[in-house]
């Protein structure tokens, strides 16, 4: 059981670069937990805003992105030093986002409104509302529209001081090839 809980906790959460942390959000207790991946232990506890959901970091590690629902705001944290920042703009109830990787643009879902609210991390400015579904949660950023090649790879990560490729999952998806019939069926692979 211990170690499905550390994979359940590998999967999920994001990464800090070069530490070999996860973290975690601590929604009833408005907290970040920061867990040593060697030691499998709790290692800094931070506050944050009221009920934190979903969190990222910045493509460089050197911010982190915290969904503070009940506060009504995107919180951006110094990882190395715990600091709140500032807060973005986020609607209401933001419950998670997902970063372009512009690393400008962040698209978040704003549960209560059934919007996705679009913020540039620069200017800290409201770039579009956009109308979306009952209760949106989930998001991700697809690859490039009309674009035929497989997604880019995940950025290079660090553990120590070993540079390493972020791991795979064992299943590979296809997409279908308009090329080829019954293309439901077959597809060109990537993975």
């Amino acid at each position: 059981m211990k170690h499905a809980i550390a994979f359940a906790l590998m999967a999920a959460p994001a990464f800090a670069q070069g530490q070999g942390e996860i973290w975690v959000t601590n929604e009833k207790d408005d907290t970040i937990s920061v867990i040593d991946v060697a030691t499998m232990e709790v290692t800094r506890t931070i506050p944050t805003g009221e009920r934190p959901r979903g969190l990222t970091f910045s493509h460089d590690f050197s911010r982190l992105y915290i969904c503070a629902s009940d506060s009504d705001a995107v919180q951006v944290m110094d990882p190395e030093t715990g600091e709140i920042l500032h807060d973005l703009p986020s609607g209401e109830d933001p419950e998670q986002f997902v970063l372009h990787p512009d690393d400008r643009r962040l698209y978040i879902a704003n549960e209560d409104d059934a919007i996705t609210t679009v913020v540039d991390t620069e200017t800290r400015e409201v770039i579009a509302q956009i109308d979306v579904g009952i209760e949106p949660e989930g998001m991700a950023v697809s690859r490039m529209a009309g674009s035929r090649s497989p997604p880019p790879r995940p950025p290079t990560w660090r553990i120590g001081s070993t540079p390493r490729r972020r791991p795979y999952s064992p299943i590979r998806w296809s997409m279908p090839d308009p090329d080829m019939p019954n293309s439901s069926r077959r597809g060109r692979s990537f993975g």
